[in-house]
């Protein structure tokens, strides 16, 4: 749903997303339409199980519906995606290289702990990331 709430199909998003006057919030919901309210379209996202919001904090929450993910995260100081892989749920999702895992579920990760988090996770869950303006957001 874009746009004060109405629906968008696969073939509309793009243009009215491009006509959004920032700031904006966009929530994707993906599954079988089951209702007159419910979006249509949905591509490889609603194949893969799971949806995905961009906060207004800059943020990226998406939900983990199955394991594995098919992201490559790599620790530094930061736990950071390094490779998404194709075919893969997180790449349905729209993770993208370069996000900073922040959150796995509503527990906050670092570089110390995001595994050992992610592993423990219940199915289905959520992670949370710092997309540093990947998707036209600010820091």
């Amino acid at each position: 749903r874009l746009r004060g709430g109405a629906a968008v199909s696969a073939g509309t998003w793009l243009e009215v997303f491009q006509r959004s006057t920032p700031p904006f919030s966009l929530h994707l919901r993906c599954g079988p339409a089951s209702s007159a309210s419910a979006p249509t379209g949905g591509g490889a996202l609603a194949a893969a199980g799971g949806s995905s919001v961009i906060e207004r904090d800059g943020r990226y929450r998406v939900m983990v519906t199955k394991k594995p993910y098919g992201m490559n995260i790599q620790v530094n100081k930061v736990p950071r995606v390094v490779e998404v892989l194709p075919g893969f749920p997180a790449e349905a999702a729209g993770v993208l290289r370069g996000f900073v895992l922040r959150a796995v579920g509503d527990r906050p990760v670092d570089a110390s702990n995001w595994f050992e988090e992610y592993q423990s996770a219940k199915l289905p869950f959520t992670l949370t990331f710092d997309t540093k303006g990947l998707l036209g957001t600010h820091e």
